[in-house]
């Protein structure tokens, strides 16, 4: 009523944000523009911000985003700037946005501090990561509290990239987050491996299992994962199979987790260890680590075999020749035999049942007079030939 153009600019905000009133992006506009119709940059440049994510019609308008950020901008306001570099790095004009983002730098907008940080650590203009540059605006940004920037240079601390390698560095800085309350799961994650790795601090497993389960129960699925690992193997840690079942149960619910944690949530169900044992489930998760890409014999030797104890002979038959291709032990070789030799749906079961028995037995199969029944057996019901069967009998 007095006239205060902060007073209209935090209607808007109110209207955009729906605080204390009914989300309004059309009135707040009405009332950004005048105040930006008064030289107002901030609200000039939440103009911009709403073009550009969509909030003004429901639909996304880059060119007037970008005309209302650079009057902004032109008046001086670097988060107009930084949001500048935003709309280049998006569009893949990596040389355009480190322009902006760093006249936002100069100007003391920390995120474009942090962007252009991001910039020269990935890459984005050159190729190859500048790690003295990225460190150098990093320090800035954390110089002026932002968060994410005190993380980025723990980790270029701890990995020595850009600077002396220092984990003790690296430490304060993940320590100075936890103590402000702005540390992220990732942060607590990374405080657990220095402290379980006696990195830059004496070796403390408590504190490690400490940090570990603050950044699980943040939703972090590393640090669920490997207090489950920590559990079931009983590395560093009294062996817990109630425990170990809960978190690593915890991590495959996240998007994130990996074919390790599947396999061992089916090793879990395939022994009953801190489960009740469960062939199925067992399958159902081995199944997935093998869809993620896990090459391992012990895998493909378990599937197999849920999947012979379920009937699936072919599919047990294709798993077991995986094992066998990983550790080359003939018992795989005669198991993919027996599974084509139950599978018995066609002549062509049962040759390559005579081919992986045959393999069994050349390649040194302990047991070979199991392996020469099943050809006995297949001959003298026709399933294959004499001739074919020569090899091994005579």
């Amino acid at each position: 009523k007095n006239g205060s153009i902060y007073a209209y600019f935090y209607l808007g905000m109110m209207y955009e944000m729906g605080y204390g009133a009914d989300e309004d992006p059309e009135k707040a506009y009405e009332y950004y523009v005048f105040c930006s119709d008064y030289g107002y940059s901030d609200a000039t440049a939440r103009i911009g911000y709403m073009y550009y994510n969509g909030l003004l019609n429901d639909e996304t308008n880059g060119d007037l985003a970008y005309s209302w950020y650079l009057k902004a901008a032109n008046a001086g306001n670097a988060m107009a700037m930084n949001n500048i570099g935003l709309i280049f790095e998006d569009r893949g004009d990596y040389e355009s946005a480190q322009k902006w983002y760093l006249y936002g730098a100069v100007n003391n907008d920390v995120t474009a501090m942090r962007n252009l940080a991001f910039l020269y650590y990935k890459g984005s203009v050159t190729g190859e990561p500048d790690y003295e540059s990225a460190f150098t605006w990093f320090k800035k940004g954390a110089n002026a509290g932002d968060a994410v920037s005190i993380a980025m240079m723990g980790s270029l601390y701890a990995d020595g990239l850009g600077v002396t390698q220092s984990y003790e560095k690296a430490k304060d800085c993940f320590d100075y987050l936890v103590e402000s309350g702005n540390a992220t799961s990732s942060d607590y994650y990374f405080l657990a491996y220095l402290y379980r790795n006696g990195l830059g601090v004496l070796p403390d497993i408590d504190e490690a299992v400490k940090y570990y389960e603050i950044s699980s129960n943040m939703g972090f699925t590393a640090a669920s994962e490997e207090l489950g690992f920590m559990y079931y193997d009983g590395v560093d840690i009294e062996k817990d199979y109630f425990k170990a079942y809960f978190y690593i149960s915890r991590a495959v619910e996240n998007d994130d987790a990996s074919a390790k944690a599947f396999k061992i949530l089916g090793d879990m169900f395939y022994e009953g260890y801190g489960v009740s044992m469960d062939e199925s489930m067992a399958g159902k998760y081995y199944l997935t680590a093998a869809d993620m890409g896990m090459d391992d014999a012990d895998l493909y030797s378990k599937l197999a075999r849920v999947y012979f104890n379920e009937y699936k002979f072919k599919s047990a038959a294709d798993y077991f020749i995986k094992a066998y291709e990983k550790n080359n032990d003939p018992v795989e070789m005669f198991n993919a035999g027996l599974s084509y030799y139950r599978n018995g749906q066609s002549t062509e079961d049962y040759k390559n049942a005579l081919k992986c028995f045959g393999k069994a037995i050349d390649n040194g199969l302990e047991d070979r007079s199991r392996a020469l029944d099943y050809i006995i057996d297949m001959e003298a019901k026709g399933y294959i030939t004499k001739e074919e069967a020569s090899p091994w009998l005579d």
